[in-house]
């Protein structure tokens, strides 16, 4: 194996001087580097000189003195400043005095340093939203001053905090901006892909130096850093010549060789050479295939690198640019129209259109949470004390009142502390659109993403939960659903296929929804292979709801056959993916019509930590029903009540068919009400589905706070949670998604 000088380098960092028989080893690995001739010969020597200093400090140790402490440590340090000249010689045609590794300075402020990786993580957003509006107008001249901003302010932050592989990055990115900036390079493709490897490339930089301080270690430059560094400081040695003009050149024409978020190369070029064409422009007509081959050269397969986990929330945008981004994402991209026309140059913003700046504090993720649970707490003793006998007696006239006004108040800090956990999922719908636009390009299809909705609000821990299986969907939907060009245009569909992301609020949910254009999913075929799997018995006579079919594609049992890929086509098992969404209290939606395309939604609920509940008693047991679920509450007569075949009993309900669930039967509760016409059914829905659970009475509702369950008695079917009860008792969360299909499935068994 050929050794490395950069692995050698990191090595050298974790020896321990004192430990003869690691110095041993890595003296013959500098050795091996000296005689090696792809190393400048410079480097070769000083490497060698510092393998021949590694014999010092044997000898030094072999005759250990007090007298001799000193010269270990400086034969130490004169090793290390070897290796680091050779580091340096070897790469001074990229990135001469390029470090190899950062330390987090002693006399560093661990707080401020926080704050500075929360700012840019920020500044980076900012970036990437700028990005969009720079790839619909290349001349918008405010969206490329807002990204060099963001490089100049990290760039001198990080020199601050002697970051040098941040603050060289930083310093890299901004040089190539300015040149965009002063009309020596036009903005393409070629340049959005440079731009969005340099972001990628500070959320590494800043996740290892979080990693530094957490784990006080250095952290090392990583894999592409030269590489990239060298392309932002000479893209005419990496094939990007072509892309230099005058400035004279650069006219409103040139609009049409950026491209929306998604739309494929092959359109992007179709739509450059029509206005070139209007232009006469031969010249640049010419030169488009080569942009094309440059373009290619830089494009690498990032989905396979999980971007970063952003620890700090994003700030809002001022409103006038929030509404710029929407206007962006939601006009129709030109390749869904064969008569589309070159996109028209955005109006810049004039300064006396910008709102007032908005005033915002930091605080710790940590904080916000810790908050967040002691107004659960605060809602649970309020509880308890509203439920107490001496209130509840009817007596204390003055005392109801005061604790009416204090439910108020309380109520309305709970709304407020929800409201605080909540962020847009602008920052997971531009990760979608990147996803979609890279994988697109590699399997050679033409799709465009149109997302609508991108500031609707949900929980943050749930804006992180559903990154997985929104990207598990939308890899399914490219790979599978969406035809190839030439199919699509044999098919009467446009070579572009087009994928809508949209999130919006229903009820006391939010719903994510992606729909398709494409070939939809074959029932027939995935219902079959259920039976045949085993997962049902037998197609039944009663045809089975294209959610309860569609549903199979989500059963680890249905791509047990060897070879067969999953939906996504990727590794990831979509049972598991099924169940984060469904630890979120949501569910998952399939509509489809074959040939023509496919609908999923995402339906999750606005929060985590404290709902509005049902209390219900089954024999002696209490349990909480969320209130939102509930349709209606009846005490049925025997006539209401029906036994059918395969589906027990049911409650016809307004000329419905309502299966009944008795909670006594499905948790074995002795004591509970056999008769049902003394009981009373609730009747819960989920999706298009209901059904109705029998219960012995009706407590009342109020404000639950939901405790998870412990790992020894979780996965209990019907149970999704748990909370403290007025009396102190526990009470159990029903779970209304898994007790309507509980209650609808006896039909297919």
């Amino acid at each position: 194996m050929k050794a490395s000088l950069n692995e050698a380098a990191a090595l050298f960092m974790k020896i321990k001087p004192n430990d003869l028989f690691e110095l041993s080893s890595f003296q013959e690995l500098l050795y091996k580097i000296a005689v090696d001739d792809s190393y400048p010969e410079i480097s070769r020597k000083k490497i060698l000189q510092a393998a021949r200093k590694i014999e010092g400090i044997i000898d030094v140790y072999r005759n250990s003195s007090p007298e001799t402490d000193s010269a270990k440590s400086d034969l130490v340090n004169e090793i290390g400043d070897l290796i680091k000249d050779a580091v340096n010689v070897m790469e001074k045609k990229g990135t001469a005095g390029t470090a190899i590794y950062n330390y987090i300075s002693e006399d560093a402020d661990i707080d401020m340093l926080e704050a500075f990786i929360s700012e840019s993580t920020e500044l980076i957003s900012k970036a990437e939203e700028a990005l969009i509006l720079l790839d619909t107008d290349p001349e918008n001249t405010e969206a490329v001053d807002s990204i060099f901003r963001v490089f100049h302010n990290i760039k001198g932050t990080s020199s601050f905090f002697k970051l040098s592989l941040l603050s060289e990055m930083a310093h890299g990115a901004e040089s190539f901006l300015n040149r965009i900036r002063d009309r020596k390079i036009r903005y393409t493709p070629v340049c959005s892909d440079l731009i969005l490897r340099s972001v990628d490339m500070f959320k590494e930089l800043f996740g290892s130096v979080q990693n530094a301080m957490t784990e006080n270690k250095p952290f090392l430059r990583p894999d592409n850093y030269n590489d990239l560094m060298r392309v932002l400081a000479k893209p005419e040695k990496a094939g990007l010549s072509d892309i230099h003009i005058k400035k004279k050149s650069f006219s409103k024409k040139t609009v049409s060789s950026g491209k929306l978020r998604g739309v494929p190369p092959a359109k992007a070029n179709a739509e450059e050479k029509k206005t070139k064409a209007s232009a006469s422009n031969e010249n640049d007509e010419r030169t488009a295939p080569k942009l094309m081959e440059a373009e290619a050269s830089f494009l690498q397969d990032k989905e396979q690198n999980k971007i970063k986990q952003i620890k700090a929330e994003t700030l809002p945008l001022k409103d006038k640019e929030q509404a710029d981004i929407r206007q962006i994402r939601t006009e129709p991209p030109p390749c869904l129209s064969d008569s589309a026309s070159s996109p028209q140059p955005r109006k810049r913003m004039k300064a006396m259109d910008r709102p007032g700046t908005k005033s915002f504090i930091r605080i710790p993720v940590r904080r916000l949470d810790r908050f967040v649970d002691m107004v659960g707490e605060l809602v649970l003793a309020h509880a308890m004390i509203v439920q107490d006998e001496t209130v509840t007696g009817g007596k204390h006239y003055e005392l109801l009142k005061k604790i009416a006004g204090t439910s108020k108040i309380i109520r309305e800090l709970q709304h407020m502390s929800m409201a605080i956990r909540m962020i847009s999922l602008k920052k997971t719908f531009w990760k979608m659109t990147r996803l979609v636009t890279n994988l697109a390009e590699r399997l050679g299809k033409e799709v465009v993403l149109v997302t609508k909705g991108e500031e609707t609000e949900i929980d943050r821990n749930m804006a992180e939960m559903i990154k997985g299986p929104l990207a598990y969907i939308l890899r399914g939907v490219v790979n599978n659903n969406i035809e190839l060009p030439d199919i699509r245009e044999k098919m009467g569909k446009p070579r572009c296929g087009t994928l809508h992301l949209s999130a919006y609020h229903s009820g006391s949910n939010v719903v994510v929804k992606i729909e398709d254009d494409g070939q939809g999913l074959d029932r027939k075929a995935i219902l079959a292979k259920a039976v045949r799997k085993g997962l049902i018995r037998k197609i039944p006579g009663q045809p089975m709801s294209d959610q309860e079919v569609f549903n199979f594609l989500f059963e680890p049992e249905f791509f047990a056959d060897k070879g067969i890929a999953d939906f996504s086509g990727r590794d990831e098992k979509a049972d598991v993916l099924k169940k984060n969404i469904q630890a979120l209290r949501g569910d998952i939606e399939f509509e489809s019509d074959l040939g023509k395309g496919s609908v999923f939604k995402i339906n999750l609920p606005l929060t985590l930590a404290i709902i509005d509940g049902m209390l219900v008693r089954v024999g002696r047991e209490k349990y909480v029903i969320p209130l939102l679920s509930i349709v209606r509450s009846v005490q049925p007569s025997a006539k209401d009540i029906s036994t059918v075949l395969h589906q027990g009993e049911v409650l016809c309900l307004q000329e419905k068919l309502v299966p009944i669930l008795r909670l006594a039967d499905l948790f074995e509760i002795e004591d509970a009400e056999q008769d049902i016409t003394r009981a009373i059914v609730i009747v819960i829905e989920k999706g298009k589905n209901q059904a109705g659970v029998l219960v012995d009475e009706l407590i009342g509702s109020q404000q639950i706070v939901i405790k998870t369950l412990g790992e020894t008695i979780q996965n209990i079917p019907g149970i999704s949670g748990s909370s403290i009860m007025p009396d102190g008792r526990v009470g159990l969360i029903l779970d209304v998604r898994e007790l309507v299909r509980l209650a609808n499935m006896r039909k297919y068994q």
